[in-house]
């Protein structure tokens, strides 16, 4: 079916630029977000929002969620393939199809450098990555991931991980900038604080390596709750070397379902990057397990961001 579906869409978008038609797909709904609050800056979502609704990394399901992203009006959108399953060619027809729909696409995957199947995943993932040529132009990775996962109790990474993270993440950036990409690590497991904490990483990591923001990522993944305080010190900290940002809300150290009040106001994240002109930032939610209901969680969501004066919806 994928290999089919695959086939059927070159063979559709090569005929038409023989032909020179304009392309069905090629048709503006009108609607349009703007974030009049911040000029320049360009919000989407993620992929990843719908995971666990079943529509996984497949050509069929990112070419149906780039369709959302243009009814809705984003600028661009965060495919997320958590094991580089997709294939080069799928990821070239997704790209194609989004320059279509007038919408930006980067790409992610959810492995750590300390995972097992890190090195065959991240080669995979970069030939994938390196065929998106609108949008960030980047590859992302969470900054950690099995060993908290297999670990409830552990809480921070130990000396030999933390150097042995940094020297891995440095040849996976070198290999990514090779191929015009620009390597950025999620905040996610670690710590904040702390010598083998998120701000020492960071302060330990060659400039090759940028920063994926995650707004509530310090209060409800971290294995540390983060003083808010703290969170808007380390942003500021760090606001040159951050790539694009993941919008969303954490109430009392829970990932919430639909965007709203954040422990650090995402209204001063929001400033933070527009200062630095960070203009990449993508509303994620947390998973729900149907469809229906997570988008309507993203339209809500932008009802929210639209209620704070921060957006325009025409």
């Amino acid at each position: 079916m994928r290999r089919a579906l695959l086939t059927i869409l070159g063979i559709f978008l090569l005929s038409c630029l023989i032909v020179g038609q304009p392309l069905a797909a090629d048709v503006n709904t009108g609607k349009k977000i703007r974030v009049t609050k911040y000029p320049g800056m360009k919000l989407g979502y993620l992929s990843a929002i719908f995971l666990t609704a079943g529509m996984g990394p497949t050509l069929e399901n990112e070419l149906a969620l780039i369709d959302l992203a243009s009814e809705q009006g984003f600028a661009w959108m965060e495919i997320r393939d958590p094991n580089a399953a997709l294939t080069v060619a799928e990821c070239r027809a997704i790209n194609a199809y989004g320059i279509l729909k007038h919408i930006e696409l980067s790409y992610a995957i959810n492995k750590g450098p300390l995972d097992s199947d890190y090195p065959q995943v991240i080669e995979k993932a970069l030939k994938n990555a390196a065929e998106f040529t609108k949008g960030p132009r980047t590859i992302r990775v969470p900054e950690s991931n099995m060993e908290f996962m297999n670990d409830p109790k552990k809480m921070a990474w130990t000396e030999e991980e933390f150097k042995k993270a940094l020297q891995i993440q440095y040849d996976v950036a070198k290999k990514a900038k090779t191929v015009g990409l620009q390597f950025v690590n999620e905040n996610a497991n670690l710590p904040v604080s702390g010598p083998y904490g998120f701000e020492a990483y960071m302060d330990a990591a060659d400039k090759i390596i940028g920063w994926q923001l995650d707004t509530a990522n310090m209060f409800c993944i971290s294995k540390m709750h983060t003083d808010p305080k703290e969170s808007d010190r380390v942003i500021r900290k760090f606001a040159s070397r951050i790539f694009y940002t993941h919008l969303k809300s954490s109430v009392n150290g829970v990932c919430q379902p639909v965007l709203g009040d954040n422990e650090l106001d995402n209204a001063i994240i929001l400033s933070i990057l527009a200062q630095n002109k960070k203009n990449y930032v993508a509303i994620e939610v947390a998973q729900v397990k149907s469809v229906d209901e997570q988008k309507a969680n993203l339209i809500k969501s932008l009802e929210y961001l639209k209620s704070k004066g921060i957006i325009t919806i025409k």
